[in-house]
């Protein structure tokens, strides 16, 4: 019976030596799959700050386009206004000048008359 029990035991002794590298197998799965869930989530946690970076740059290109669109607007309304002005100031030029000639035509045209008449 010694004999029979030795058997037994070599054979569960064999038994829970394979039990044990199977698990050790899966032990070793296991971590591996953990570094590959840790590097993803590192990953990902970098991915996530760097999204939020670019949307905080993507605002920030935002507010200066509309502060640069803002600006050519003020300044096209400030060249309107200017160029109007000038043009007033020219047309109020002219005008004088006009009247002025015409004026001067009439005293033309009033002496002539005036010599005619004598």
């Amino acid at each position: 019976m010694e004999a029979g029990y030795k058997l037994k035991i070599e054979k569960l002794i064999e038994e829970n030596t394979a039990r044990l590298n199977d698990k050790d197998k899966e032990i070793i799965e296991y971590k591996n799959q953990r570094e590959g869930y840790d590097a993803f989530m590192s990953e990902k946690s970098n991915m996530e700050a760097r999204i939020k970076q670019l949307i905080e740059e993507v605002a920030e290109e935002k507010k200066n386009k509309i502060f640069l669109v803002t600006e050519k607007e003020r300044e096209k309304i400030h060249a309107t206004e200017k160029l109007r002005k000038d043009m007033l100031v020219q047309i109020k030029k002219t005008k004088a000048n006009l009247l002025a000639l015409n004026d001067e035509q009439l005293k033309t045209t009033t002496r002539l008359t005036i010599l005619q008449n004598h």
